[in-house]
Formats: C-alpha cells, structure tokens, sequence
C-alpha cells in the first residue's frame, strides 16, 4: 500500500513474490523497487536470481553464484573455498552477515567451473559447527550476457575445453578488438 514495511517483512514478501509463476503489474513493480533498493543497500540474496530477467538485470547478479549460510547474528562464520579438481588449499574468510545472520558470499564462475565449499561457525561461547560440503556451479550464460566480456570468456572457455583452437583464436581475436575499441572510444570522453 506504499508504507515502508520493516526490513524483514519486506525481504519475506520478496521472497515470496520470487516464487510467485505471474507477477501481476503490482507485484512486479513491488518487486523492482524492493530488488533496487536492497541490491542498492548491498543486501542481495540467492532467492533474487529466481526473478524474470528483466527485473533483475542492472543488479549485478546475472553471473553470480551465491554461497549462504544462515547461523546466529553473534557468531562468526568463515568460509573455506576452492575450485573443484584442484588441490590447492582451501581459501579462508570470514563471511559478511548482510541481514540477521544470513551470510553471503558471491562468487563468478565460468561455464563449467564448480566451487567446493564449506562453512565453520563459531559461537560466543566458542563451540563450532562445520556444514557439509557443497559443490556450486555456474548454470548457462543469461542471453542478456552472451556479448558481455563475461560471456565472451565464458565462450572462448567452452572452445578450449572443446578443444576447437580455431573457434578459440577468433574468438579471442574478437574479444581483443573490442577490448581495444572500447578502452578508445571511453578515452575520448
């Protein structure tokens, strides 16, 4: 009805309007302004991908994966992360709680990276938790982002695991030339 809802009531009815199969013109301008202003805020959430494409883009989530955790606002939680099929250390951080307890962690990944990943949660009282492990994948390059620098990458990835060398090199030679046309064409603003 156009009042400001407290925060946690207004991120609970975001979330349910992200399950919801049709928005209705209401819902779907409630939903862009609240998508804006906590994506404004910093306060961005797996559940906001579920969204159709043309409310979220401008957001910054279109390449995203989303590692959370949910655990006591006065815990502290790290998060150990590394690439599947590598065996190099686990990197550790500490995780942001971006709204009562719930922790985020976004990630870009390319077409056919995966993330292990797992979390550790230390109470006041110094007892630990540790989550089982998951494994987080990108899903398809969005179309809005197919001619993006990420989808570009993302592409000349795929070629090279296809072994197509030739798809590869013009597609790296695409890529340079409109590297190199932009970087032009903002220098002369």
């Amino acid at each position: 009805q156009g009042s400001r809802l407290p925060d946690v009531c207004a991120l609970a009815l975001l979330q349910y309007l992200s399950t919801v199969p049709q928005l209705s013109d209401e819902q779907t301008a409630t939903a862009r302004g609240l998508l804006s202003f906590y994506a404004g805020r910093g306060i961005r959430f797996a559940f906001f991908q579920r969204f159709p494409q043309e409310l979220v883009t401008g957001l910054g989530i279109e390449d995203k994966v989303f590692c959370e955790a949910v655990a006591d606002p006065a815990s502290t939680v790290k998060l150990f992360y590394r690439y599947k099929h590598e065996n190099h250390p686990f990197t550790e951080e500490t995780m942001r709680d971006v709204f009562e307890g719930i922790r985020v962690r976004e990630f870009v990944l390319f077409e056919g990276e995966e993330l292990e990943c797992y979390t550790v949660e230390t109470g006041q009282d110094g007892k630990t938790s540790v989550s089982p492990h998951r494994y987080l994948k990108a899903g398809a390059v969005p179309e809005n982002l197919k001619d993006s620098r990420y989808g570009r990458i993302t592409a000349m990835t795929k070629l090279l695991a296809d072994e197509d060398r030739d798809g590869f090199f013009e597609a790296l030679k695409e890529y340079r030339q409109l590297d190199s046309l932009t970087k032009e064409i903002f220098t002369l603003m």
